[in-house]
């Protein structure tokens, strides 16, 4: 029966079978991500780990920020029938290259600023450390060229390469001859080479096209990403606010921490990505009926794993903490207990906000992150002296809050559509779920 669960989720092509393969593949990855930090905590304790969390912040916020709606794009544009995806492909790369300099530039620039307050030879480090913006844009891009193939396939197994590798490297190092804080970091960072490389193999063959075609697609893609730009912009920072903001505001101890709990926290996210990564791609070009239908049920499913994971957490949390990292981490219980309400919260706006890209509404995406954003950035100065890095954990939460509150008023304020109807569908969504998982016909 497992056997057949798996290969009806594997074989199949629909959707559901996408999002379910994504799935999988998010939850492989949340294993060896789980992994790799306790064998990381636990060679090099919490300032160990906020160290690596320091030296890595910065390439990856860039990473996360450079693309400017590009992502979104790729993928819209690659369905909406007015340029080709070989076109768009080789636009795509084009445009990873030129930002990934501009990104490099602007970590080497920004990362004595963020790390002001840690020793002056990390911070070098750091500076040397922002050349790996460059292959990373090329990563995301490239992934997002072809989730607008729907290989999804092929952008499952290139996502699991990097953790594996990094696995394998921690293990050599902790095993042979100890594992400093740079070393951690250049293996991270460096583990991703391989799936850069398996992107060019897969997109280069047929990027070959003429340069008008290029052109053309480069158009079609500046317009949409200039519109999505805000919300891919702001949905950067929303997630990458704690590794930057917190970095910069807390010692290496509290940093330490809050990275551990907040990894631990993430593991309720791994529903809520495998739906993103598939529902743009399905969705767009769509009637407006079809995408509501589509993102209700697939956000009820994905409310009811979320809940469950949380619930589970929240009571076995503290103990993990202890039992996995080590009993100096013990101390981040009540971090990664804000940290789970927030993880819910935010996995509810991940899924709900895919009508407003398929339906080519992407500046309000911008809106609602910025909302978000903004909250937490506030709450992160007013209550960091006060509740110390716990501040931090309370800031992200009222951030989510309010990025998931702007969503649902903007359903009816400018999609035109009713609330989605999550709760309420929660049960027959599931029902179905289960009846096509019996029947195989998933």
């Amino acid at each position: 029966m497992v056997f057949r669960f798996f290969r009806n989720i594997i074989g199949a092509r629909s959707t559901a079978a996408a999002i379910g393969q994504g799935f999988l593949a998010n939850g492989l990855l949340l294993l060896l991500n789980v992994v790799t930090g306790i064998i990381t905590a636990r060679a090099l304790g919490p300032e160990g780990r906020g160290e690596v969390a320091a030296l890595v912040a910065v390439p990856t916020f860039i990473c996360f920020l450079a693309p400017l709606g590009l992502a979104s794009a790729i993928v819209f544009e690659s369905k909406s029938g007015r340029s080709t995806p070989d076109a768009i492909s080789a636009s795509a790369l084009l445009l990873a290259i030129m930002l990934g300099l501009l990104a490099a530039l602007l970590a080497a620039i920004g990362t004595p600023l963020v790390l002001a307050a840690h020793q002056p030879s990390l911070v070098t480090t750091a500076v040397w450390l922002s050349l790996f913006s460059i292959p990373g844009l090329l990563a995301n891009l490239g992934m997002a060229a072809l989730q607008g193939t729907e290989q999804f396939g092929h952008c499952n197994a290139i996502r699991v390469t990097q953790p594996v590798l990094t696995l394998l490297a921690l293990a050599l190092f902790v095993a042979g001859p100890g594992l400093t804080p740079l070393q951690a970091a250049l293996i991270t960072l460096c583990a991703g080479f391989p799936g850069l490389l398996w992107t060019l193999w897969l997109i280069l063959p047929k990027a070959q096209v003429p340069l008008q075609a290029i052109r053309d697609a480069f158009g079609n893609l500046y317009r949409y990403a200039l519109r999505a730009s805000s919300g891919e912009l702001l949905s950067g920072l929303a997630g990458q606010l704690d590794k930057v903001v917190v970095v910069a505001l807390y010692a290496p101890r509290e940093v330490g921490l809050f990275t551990v709990a907040m990894s631990l926290s993430r593991i309720l996210l791994v529903a809520p990505q495998a739906a993103t990564q598939v529902l743009l791609a399905r969705t767009a070009g769509r009637t407006a009926d079809e995408v509501i239908i589509t993102v209700t049920r697939t956000s009820a499913v994905t409310l009811a794993m979320v809940t469950c994971g949380a619930v589970l957490l929240w009571v076995t949390g503290p103990v993990l903490l202890s039992l996995l990292y080590s009993k100096d981490f013990a101390a981040g219980a009540v971090l990664l207990q804000l940290l789970l309400v927030e993880a819910c919260l935010t996995s509810m706006h991940q899924v709900l906000s895919q009508p407003f890209l398929a339906l080519d509404r992407p500046g309000a995406l911008g809106v609602q992150q910025a909302a978000g954003v903004i909250a937490s950035v506030a709450l992160l100065f007013l209550l960091s002296g006060p509740l110390g890095i716990t501040g931090a954990a309370w800031a992200l939460l009222g951030g989510a809050v309010v990025r998931l509150v702007v969503a649902l008023v903007m359903f009816p304020t400018v999609l035109r559509l009713p609330l989605p109807r999550v709760v309420a569908e929660m049960g027959p969504s599931l029902a179905m779920l289960a009846s096509r998982l019996r029947g195989g016909t998933l």
